[in-house]
């Protein structure tokens, strides 16, 4: 037995396809964008953890330039 293939018949197959393709495709994209912001905010994470051992670095080195800077400063008033 087989089915006659008539314009309409054909025309709901193609729509019923399209569909079934669509969703798959808005599936897999969904999937995508949650990876890539997921990777995206891993990143930014160590980025930020980057950045608070460089500031920790900065201040230290500043709080060591200031007290060099106290010291020469007392020397100096000595002297005068």
């Amino acid at each position: 037995m087989s089915i006659k293939l008539t314009p309409n018949l054909l025309r709901q197959m193609v729509m019923e396809e399209r569909k079934a393709i669509l969703e798959e495709t808005n599936t897999k994209s969904k999937k995508t964008t949650f990876v890539k912001n997921k990777k995206s905010i891993g990143e930014k994470l160590d980025y930020l953890k980057r950045l608070k051992i460089k500031e920790a670095d900065l201040k230290n080195r500043l709080r060591l330039v200031e007290k060099t800077r106290s010291l020469l400063k007392n020397k100096v008033t000595k002297e005068l």
